[in-house]
């Protein structure tokens, strides 16, 4: 069970990731997508300035010769940056895990929008349903500040199972500021 989202509504989202209210229910993942262009200074997902590029760029620098089969991105939340992997990297199957059932539906159906497959699964990362050294490449953008420490080091320890020998596991974060939230 997710513990850390339903402990805390990450980024105060309104009902938080988990919010669910159907099967055809996507606002976690609109709510998500259009808050976080507060951020962004309005950037859409396709910009060359995204996340996304960036850690694409940063994985291509350190790894020149990588051509991935398979990408994984963890906590992929509404997909904006996965889908950054399936543009760098047009020929590798690209997956994307959440626990947010609505927040995966919503990465799904804007993939689909833009005309990219990619796989978007509600999983949670402690627990991955894939194959042990299945993916050549995993990355993951600003996941590190949304879950314990604890879950963060068993999100680690599954992505070095289902990491291929030889691939390259990449995680991309922002950094916190704690001096930022006291008062004033």
């Amino acid at each position: 069970e997710p513990t850390d989202v339903l402990i805390v509504p990450i980024h105060h989202q309104p009902g938080g990731y988990m919010t669910d209210l159907g099967p055809k229910d996507i606002k976690a993942g609109a709510l998500y997508e259009m808050g976080g262009r507060i951020y962004t200074y309005g950037l859409g997902t396709k910009s060359s300035d995204s996340k996304g590029h960036f850690l694409a760029r940063e994985v291509v620098k350190a790894s020149p010769g990588l051509v991935p089969k398979r990408i994984l991105d963890v906590g992929c939340s509404c997909g904006a940056a996965t889908v950054v992997y399936k543009d760098v990297f047009p020929d590798a199957q690209v997956v994307g895990i959440d626990v947010g059932p609505s927040i995966v539906r919503y990465a799904h159906a804007r993939a689909e929008s833009l005309g990219l497959q990619v796989d978007f699964f509600q999983m949670n990362g402690i627990d991955m349903k894939f194959p042990d050294d299945h993916f050549d490449l995993i990355v993951s953008n600003n996941l590190m500040h949304e879950v314990s420490t604890p879950n963060f080091k068993k999100i680690l320890k599954e992505c070095h199972r289902v990491l291929a020998p030889g691939g390259v596991l990449m995680f991309q974060e922002l950094p916190i500021s704690w001096r930022a939230t006291e008062p004033t």
